[in-house]
């Protein structure tokens, strides 16, 4: 992908621990004998958040690359 759009740019997103970020952990629930998996959910909104600045931001730079995009609408 030309002008920093490939996967050299897109790596430190999928280098990151999401686990460790979301606080990921399973404990045994001794009542029923269940694995109980948990996140936090603030944190996962941040993340969302952050993907979707992300994506708008390769959005702006797609159209900076090509400024007569062509819309499937338009066809």
């Amino acid at each position: 992908m030309p002008n920093g759009l490939g996967r050299e740019r897109l790596a430190g997103m999928t280098d990151r621990n999401f686990k460790k970020e979301l606080n990921y952990y399973v404990y045994n629930d001794p009542e029923y004998s269940e694995d109980i998996e948990t996140i936090d959910y603030d944190c996962l909104i941040g993340i969302i958040t952050e993907l979707f600045h992300t994506s708008g931001k390769l959005e702006d730079k797609v159209d900076e690359l090509n400024p007569n995009p062509r819309s499937s609408w338009d066809r």
